[in-house]
């Protein structure tokens, strides 16, 4: 047992530092190009079947349309040449290691582009698959994770097992397949290493299996076990601290709502290094143990050595280079632009909207309301905009300034001169005095990256190029991602699609939906929450329509608004709706547990 530790060791020893380099690049690069591909791909789907996101009501009929075959197939087929070039490098990397050889990152990646171009072989793809299935066999338990913290993918994946049929025949398919990899995951060894084709290999490596099955099998059970218990142990450890950090430095009521989202973000993490960390285990374990009992000349497994001239070299690095640097270029880009946000997302879950910004702590509708609705996680910060005389874009509910400045003049009978000596924060609080209106411009350039707006588009005398000037200012921002709009005005949604038929609208309506549910131009509904029933949600969602309650502000209707499906609910308390709507007994047990230290 000290030899194989001691071997392992070694094994992983040699070139760790080109896999893990390798690994973090590639997994920071492609995972992200390929999720935006296949969302995009999954959007487009949505967008002919006229749905707005997938849900366990609608899943049914997309499976229907026959485009979603080929759509599926093309992201499945993406998964496993991702997955199988990443198991040549890693399989490349460790047979070298076997033999004591150290190789460059260009010629471990060359390596393993030439042998991912041999398993393409149309000779050799069901090897392939069976890498690309292995690959993903390894990742259950990240994927696994991943599925639990992501709300609408966890809801279809409970709602489907609640189909007792589908349980049946899901577990069934599910072990086939595992039991095919497992039976065949050695041909990937044969087919790389001993240029076995793939009936050849997958031969060699079931004869392998069921000969060794015993003595491997314990390795692989040993590895699940340590990095999952690594996992949950260092999870707790960073929870508890990060916990204690909260409860000593964040206000009394972002507590909650900070250790929520905390925890989200570190398990992220987490799932991202377990991910790598496994897959990399694994890996040296296969090829570890096919060497080690592999009765064959050993001049067989010399690794294949790969000449070449300086000037390839060159070029060699400089495309991977260049790849690396447009794929980590694509990605810090959509951070800086969009803050990692989207306005709306596939498989999201209800989302909280903190009202008029965060109108509750700060005067509704200013740049100091936008501050909190930030600082209080909200997801969404809802504004509401109208038009000055002279063409500018407020953030103002009403149509007559009275209420919020005391100024008795309608907003569309002024210029923006004269509104912006007007003072829209000492009637809510003497902290607040001086505080102004702000234009639709400024509030962008707060939000930009750091929270998604609902832009509530409000009627008014003075509309003309309103929504043009809206989208204007959206589009000279760059922010579309981060924006979706609404109005009780359907003109002015149509107006908003005929811009850009890409971006989220919603239609406000106090109880009925009308006729509108086949209309391109509504991707939502915002009610008033008193009228949403079970069934009219249900309805809704049979169209593919999402659908907002407002304005949510206690625990019973906001238990009852989750409880009956909406998508999203506008309050005035987000911090207060988050931990109703995601809290859980854990999380208020660590704070008080943490506080009893503490205090």
């Amino acid at each position: 047992m000290k030899n194989i530790v001691r071997e392992l060791k070694q094994l992983y020893k040699l070139n760790y530092r080109n896999i893990v380099m390798f690994e973090l690049i590639y997994r920071m690069v492609f995972v992200v190009l390929y999720s935006r591909i296949s969302i995009s791909l999954i959007n487009y789907i949505l967008g002919i079947c006229g749905y707005s996101y997938i849900n366990i009501k609608n899943i049914g009929e997309l499976m229907m349309n026959p485009l979603t075959y080929p759509v599926l197939i093309i992201i499945i087929v993406i998964a496993i040449i991702f997955a199988g070039f990443e198991m040549n490098v890693l399989y490349t990397g460790f047979s070298s290691a076997v033999h004591g050889h150290k190789l460059k990152f260009i010629t471990l990646i060359w390596s393993s582009v030439k042998r991912t171009a041999y398993m393409l072989l149309p000779r050799n793809i069901s090897v392939f698959a069976v890498a690309g299935g292995f690959f993903y066999l390894c990742q259950s338990f990240a994927l696994n994770r991943l599925i639990g913290i992501e709300n609408r993918i966890a809801d279809i994946k409970n709602g489907l097992f609640d189909i007792k049929l589908f349980t049946t025949f899901f577990i069934i398919i599910t072990v086939l397949i595992i039991g095919f990899i497992i039976m065949n995951m050695y041909a990937v060894c044969y087919n790389i290493f001993l240029n076995s084709s793939g009936k050849k290999a997958l031969l060699q490596g079931r004869n392998f299996f069921k000969k060794r099955f015993i003595r491997t099998l314990p390795a692989y059970a040993a590895v699940t076990v340590l990095y999952t218990a690594v996992y949950y142990i260092v999870y707790a450890v960073i929870m508890v601290i990060m916990a204690c950090l909260v409860v000593l430095f964040a206000k009394d009521n972002l507590e909650m709502a900070l250790i929520q989202v905390i925890g989200r973000y570190i398990n992220l993490i987490l799932i991202y290094f377990v991910s790598i960390i496994s897959i990399i285990l694994y890996s040296g374990i296969s090829v570890y143990t096919f060497y080690k009992y592999e009765s064959v000349d050993d001049e067989v497994f010399k690794p294949v050595n790969i000449k070449h001239d300086s000037a390839w070299n060159k070029r060699i690095l400089i495309i991977v280079s260049v790849i690396v640097l447009i794929g980590t270029a694509y990605n810090a880009v959509d951070v800086i632009r969009n803050g990692n946000l989207s306005a709306h997302n596939t498989f999201g879950g209800i989302t909280i909207t903190s009202h008029r910004g965060f109108s509750e702590e700060a005067p509704e509708n200013t740049i100091p309301a936008l501050e909190l609705a930030i600082d209080s996680l909200a997801d969404f910060a809802e504004i509401d905009v109208r038009q000055t005389k002279d063409g500018e874009i407020v953030l103002l509910h009403d149509a007559s300034l009275y209420r919020t400045t005391g100024k008795n003049e309608y907003v569309w009978n002024m210029n923006y001169a004269d509104i912006l000596n007007l003072d829209a924060g000492s009637g809510f609080a003497r902290k607040y005095a001086g505080t102004r209106i702000p234009t639709l411009k400024e509030a962008l350039q707060l939000c930009k990256g750091k929270i998604n707006l609902n832009i509530e588009i409000k009627e008014g005398r003075k509309d003309s190029d309103f929504v043009k000037n809206i989208m204007a200012a959206v589009d000279e921002m760059d922010m579309y991602e981060q924006c979706m709009f609404s109005s009780t005005s359907y003109k002015y949604l149509k107006e908003v699609k005929g811009y850009n038929m890409n971006v989220y609208t919603g239609y406000i309506v106090s109880a009925a939906y009308g006729d509108y549910f086949d209309d391109k131009n509504i991707d939502f509904f915002s009610v008033n929450s008193s009228y949403l029933t079970q069934d009219n949600i249900n309805r809704a969602h049979s169209y593919g329509k999402g659908v907002y309650a407002w304005t949510v502000n206690n625990n019973v209707e906001m238990n009852r608004m989750k409880r009956i499906g909406v998508d999203g609910i506008i309050t005035d308390m987000p911090v207060y709706a988050r931990e109703v709507l995601y809290g859980s007994e854990k999380t208020q047990s660590l704070v008080s547990y943490i506080r009893m230290l503490l205090y």
